[in-house]
């Protein structure tokens, strides 16, 4: 592969990396603003009253948490095979490789948003079963 295709590749990589990273912040705005509407929601006073409109409340809650999750972690995914093809061609063009983290580690992007996610998922739980927010 000549240079010049190598350069057209890791710009088109860089790319992948931006915009894959600013769709899984928008994506936690989302989860944030979802989490607030059912939280709000569950504390007015028609769903007190209701104990299974609660529950449901409850369930999709823990259900849009996990379902963001599994977004995020497939996000991720895909930000890590395009970052290590990236890395590839900047080892090839003598560029500086982007640096490559545990997916678990609190301090890279990848482990705050799992963690995070983790602990969301926790709370929406014990909401469940020790009636939190009832």
């Amino acid at each position: 592969m000549s240079a010049a295709n190598q350069l057209d590749e890791f710009k088109i990589a860089c790319e992948f990396i931006r915009s894959l990273a600013a769709l899984r912040f928008l994506r936690l705005t989302i989860l944030f603003g979802a989490t607030g509407g059912l939280i709000g929601a569950m504390l007015t006073d028609k769903v007190q009253a209701d104990p299974k409109i609660l529950l449901l409340l409850k369930i999709a809650g823990l259900g849009v948490t996990v379902a963001f999750g599994v977004m995020d972690w497939a996000s991720s995914e895909s930000i890590r095979r395009v970052r290590d093809r990236a890395n590839a061609l900047a080892e090839a063009l003598l560029f500086q490789a982007f640096p490559v983290t545990s997916p678990w580690s609190p301090l890279g992007t990848e482990g705050v948003s799992r963690y995070l996610h983790l602990f969301l998922a926790l709370l929406w739980l014990f909401a469940l079963f020790r009636g939190w927010l009832y």
